[in-house]
């Protein structure tokens, strides 16, 4: 398990984001802009199934001085709002992204927070049906998301957020097992 870098209490204050932390975040957030814009491209397509997995999605969000600052899981849930309503404002035919969430933190109290922050902003009830927590060790349920992912009638792409601390809590045969078991996987 990874040395804790920030903690979440379901009631307690938010923790503090770092400047490097923040920088991660606006780089992943560009990084989905340009993901969505590049794989919509085709005029004639009509929906996009994607699944994003948060391996270490933390409580969802952060104090940045006097500001709430969204985390992984809110930056997510967002580009894909965004990403849709930004291609779609260039189309005659809509397009909808089909997305569905895995968060996946081995802290309950963070689920706990997180889940307590999508209710404040709406996202829960709202995408109920698209979000799945996942309370445990990343590596352990990875089988479990994968076969979950695989047996959809239309598995889609996957991009999978595996930002925990010390870059230790993640062998390289997951991460082979992601590339061979999941057609057009991507880890950032």
């Amino acid at each position: 398990m990874a040395k804790k870098n920030f903690t979440w209490t379901q009631d307690g204050p938010l923790p503090s984001i770092r400047e490097h932390t923040k920088c991660k975040l606006d780089v992943f957030k560009q990084y989905l802009d340009i993901y969505f814009e590049t794989l919509t491209q085709p005029f004639g397509m009509d929906r996009l199934d994607v699944n994003l997995v948060d391996g270490f999605c933390g409580g969802g969000a952060y104090q940045d001085g006097e500001n709430f600052r969204p985390g992984s899981p809110l930056i997510l849930l967002k580009a894909v709002e965004d990403a849709e309503i930004r291609i779609n404002a260039k189309r005659t035919k809509p397009l909808k992204i089909n997305a569905r969430y895995y968060f996946v933190d081995a802290q309950p109290d963070h689920i706990a927070r997180l889940k307590s922050i999508l209710r404040d902003t709406g996202y829960l009830p709202r995408l109920e049906d698209q979000i799945i927590f996942v309370q445990g060790d990343f590596e352990l349920n990875l089988p479990k998301i994968m076969n979950d992912i695989n047996g959809k009638p239309r598995p889609g792409k996957s991009i999978f957020l595996l930002d925990q601390f010390g870059y230790k809590d993640v062998r390289l045969a997951s991460l082979d097992s992601i590339f061979k078991s999941l057609a057009g996987a991507e880890v950032v």
